[in-house]
C-alpha cells in the first residue's frame, strides 16, 4: 500500500534532525570560543564554586556530545522505519513512537512531532485490500465477457 504521507512526514523529520544535529555541531565549535571572551567576568565566580577551570567548557562539550550520539541513534531508527513503512506499518509505527521519545528527550520537538503524527497515522489507516479488489475486477470482467458471447 502506498503510504505517501507517514513517508513524507517521516523524512521532513529526518531533515530537520539533521539539520539540528548541524546546528549542535556549530555551537559546539563556537561555543568555546564565545565562552572564552565571557569567561574573563565569569571565572572567579566559578573559581570560588569549583576550583576548576577546564570543567566550564568539559560540561558544554559533554551535553553536545550525548546530543549529538543521541541524534545519530534517532536519524538509524527513523531511516529503518522509512524502509519499513510499506512493509510492516505496525513496526515501522513502534519505531517511530521510540524515534519520538529519544527526540523529545534530545530537545528536539519539531521532528519528534512529526514522526508522532506519522505513528499515529500508521497505526490508524487500515490497509486497503488491493489483491482481492483486483481479483473481484477480474471476476466482474470474465463474468461480463461471458455474458456477452
Amino acid at each position: 500500500m502506498d503510504r505517501v504521507a507517514e513517508t513524507t512526514l517521516t523524512s521532513i523529520g529526518i531533515v530537520l534532525h539533521i539539520l539540528y544535529m548541524l546546528m549542535i555541531l556549530l555551537i559546539k565549535a563556537v561555543l568555546p570560543l564565545f565562552l572564552s571572551s565571557i569567561l574573563i567576568f565569569l571565572l572567579p565566580f566559578y573559581l570560588l564554586l569549583y576550583n576548576n577551570r577546564d570543567g566550564f567548557n568539559d560540561g558544554v562539550e559533554h551535553i553536545a556530545n550525548s546530543l549529538l550520539v543521541m541524534g545519530m541513534i534517532i536519524t538509524i531508527l527513523s531511516l529503518i522505519a522509512v524502509f519499513i513503512i510499506a512493509k510492516k506499518p505496525k513496526f515501522a509505527s513502534t519505531i517511530l513512537f521510540f524515534t519520538t521519545l529519544i527526540a523529545l528527550f534530545n530537545m528536539n520537538w519539531i521532528s519528534g512531532l512529526l514522526w508522532l503524527i506519522s505513528a499515529i497515522m500508521l497505526l490508524s489507516r487500515k490497509p486497503k485490500d488491493i489483491k482481492k479488489r483486483q481479483y473481484a475486477l477480474q471476476q466482474e470482467k470474465q463474468q461480463t465477457i461471458d455474458r456477452l458471447q
